[in-house]
């Protein structure tokens, strides 16, 4: 698993948002060779951004979904099923 526990760490003083970022990937016979395998092997993958509310973003392969956290239950509901990027975007912003 890479992680990225504290991405965004900056706007803390602005009391902006956080997140933490990872992917998981098969282990193999060493951790150089696990983490320098190509993207298309990845497992799952997502992030969660925590704020004013927390959201988790995921993807197990098959779609990515958005889950709010809902503190009333003390878990996660289930937002937005299979998010996608329009295709009538030309131009895209990624940090």
């Amino acid at each position: 698993m890479a992680f990225d526990p504290l991405d965004g760490s900056a706007n803390m003083e602005t009391n902006g948002t956080a997140g933490a970022i990872f992917s998981i990937l098969p282990a193999l016979a060493t951790p150089a060779e696990s983490f320098a395998q190509p993207g298309t092997a990845v497992i799952a993958a997502g992030f969660a951004v925590f704020g004013p509310a927390v959201t988790l973003v995921i993807t197990l392969g098959e779609g990515t979904h958005i889950f709010a956290l809902d503190r009333a239950i003390d878990g996660f509901l289930l937002v937005e099923r299979n998010v996608r990027i329009p295709n009538c975007r030309f131009e895209y912003v990624i940090n």
